[in-house]
């Protein structure tokens, strides 16, 4: 998993880095453009003309330093070099130094920001301000950012987009509006926030080999799933194994109208490796269920078209509620009492969580450690509106705190809150998979996960990452528009077998989607 740090422990990372590894600052900044421009050349050709606008501090002497490295690679390169009245860094003096001394004729020093191209071919490179900005954008530098943002053509941002502070907030001054964002090491945490899209763009994340061991000395604000951390979910099976073996899961799910969210909440929970399901659903939707999935059992409820009884008695390994279920009195009275008589982790989403914001009280019964999966509406009818996406999160961080659960809040990054405080940032996933039902197959993944045995935390965190590989397989194969839930449900196998691969010695597994 990786660390994703404030600034202030963005900063520690760097000078922790410089003194394990025994190199100094500008070794470290040769090492980061470097990695820049083996992705640069994946996507453009020699005949782009790049213009990279290099500032004062060290984002400059990146700047400066990619400028070169692109130079000897073929592409038409200039430099621009604002005055802004602040002194440079001693890195970035070493990093113009050491250019110069290389290719003295590649410079083009310009004040003013009317000398930047417009050709819509050619690419701006924003290196002008980096991870320290902390106050607003005036004089030279927002002249120069005003420029880069009339560019016609592409826009990347190096490391992050001049003049967006990095914290967990809602940026609302003047930066830079990136289409491309080339962060280095990690994700910094106000690119994970849907209001600062616009500055950020496309985030890519650039390993540079900062230190592995900094996060068990300094923890993060937040840690990044990653495929590694999930390889150990789906072990080879025993030669001897039975259904037995892989756990029981009930599920209460489907009302007259909605039986497709219970079809699509079991199918995954079989397909992730579950060995049997009951599904409690009304009678009217019983015939659609089991034709859709013949293997799943049917525990029938009393009305026809909603629940409104407890579930017959079983050994169950895996309990989940929500969706379809509707929120109607006699469903509601129904779901009070099946929660109140439970003990062991749950997954609820959906109308669950639309059950618990119309009847708070039911908080008070929920088992330690339960997985709640609420989208943003979903999360705010539990926890109140909200101003904005950092506020919610914050918010919902103290939530499972202090409810001993574990909030799941879906996203394009979705956000695993755990209760003992830690947060994990999941990457997988795009924006084909907002479309219905995808909630529900999630729901069915972490209920499978946890009724094979799973503990909660390492389903949570799996089932969250193995979702996004499916829809990011899906999309790939099929295109987000037409992406439908149903589609990660067919395409759980390949992403399981993608992480299995890790297992493999021989395969050396494959890249992440990210």
């Amino acid at each position: 998993m990786k660390a994703i740090y404030l600034a202030e422990g963005i900063k520690a990372w760097d000078a922790y880095s410089l003194k394990e590894q025994q190199i100094g600052s500008f070794d470290l900044m040769k090492r980061a453009c470097a990695a820049f421009v083996r992705q640069f050349v994946l996507q453009y050709d020699t005949q782009t003309t790049v213009q990279l606008v290099c500032g004062q501090g060290n984002n400059g002497g990146d700047g400066l330093l990619t400028g070169l490295y692109l130079h000897e690679k073929g592409y038409t390169v200039k430099i621009f070099m604002p005055a802004s009245g602040i002194r440079a860094s001693s890195e970035r003096q070493e990093a113009l130094a050491w250019v110069q001394s290389r290719q003295p004729g590649i410079l083009f020093h310009a004040e003013e920001p009317v000398m930047l191209s417009r050709q819509p071919e050619s690419v701006v490179i924003d290196a002008l301000l980096g991870t320290g900005t902390n106050r607003p954008l005036e004089g030279a530098l927002k002249a120069w950012v005003e420029a880069i943002n009339r560019h016609p053509g592409d826009v990347i941002a190096l490391d992050v987009p001049s003049g967006m502070a990095v914290e967990a907030t809602v940026f609302k001054g003047l930066a830079v509006k990136a289409d491309h964002t080339f962060t280095f090491q990690s994700l910094k945490p106000a690119m994970l926030f849907a209001e600062n899209a616009v500055f950020v763009g496309k985030a890519k994340v650039l390993n540079i080999g900062l230190s592995a061991t900094f996060s068990a000395t300094t923890p993060p604000w937040a840690f990044l799933t990653e495929q590694e951390d999930v390889k150990t979910v789906f072990p080879p099976r025993s030669e001897f194994s039975h259904k037995g073996d892989f756990g029981h899961a009930l599920l209460l799910a489907g009302s007259y109208g909605k039986t497709g969210a219970a079809i699509l909440a079991a199918e995954a929970a079989l397909r992730v490796g579950c060995g049997k399901i009951t599904v409690h659903v009304p009678t009217q939707c019983i015939s659609p269920l089991q034709s859709a999935v013949p293997e799943a059992m049917v525990s029938p409820d009393s009305h026809p078209e909603r629940w409104t009884s407890a579930p017959s008695d079983g050994k169950y390994s895996g309990l989940g509620a929500g969706p379809g279920l509707d929120t109607v009195s006699d469903t509601a009275l129904a779901f009070t009492a099946w929660l109140e008589s439970q003990s062991t982790p749950l997954v609820l989403d959906a109308d669950a969580l639309n059950l618990l914001s119309l009847h708070p009280h039911l908080l008070n019964h929920l088992p330690a450690h339960s997985l709640l999966t609420p989208h943003k509406a979903e999360c705010e009818r539990l926890l109140g509106k909200m101003a904005d996406w950092p506020t919610l999160l914050e918010t919902s961080r103290e939530f499972a705190v202090r409810h001993t659960c574990i909030l799941i809040l879906k996203n394009r990054y979705t956000f695993i809150c755990l209760p003992d405080k830690r947060l994990y940032v999941n990457p997988t996933g795009n924006p084909g998979m907002a479309t219905a039902g995808s909630g529900d197959v999630l729901c069915g993944i972490l209920l499978g996960l946890l009724a094979k045995g799973l503990p909660p935390e390492q389903a949570a965190l799996a089932g969250v990452y193995l979702h996004g590989l499916a829809g990011d397989l899906a999309a790939h194969k099929k295109g987000q528009e037409s992406l439908l839930a149903r589609d990660i449900v067919h395409y759980l196998p390949e992403a399981m077998l993608q992480i299995q691969s890790c297992l493999l010695p021989e395969t050396g597994g494959h890249d992440q989607l990210f």
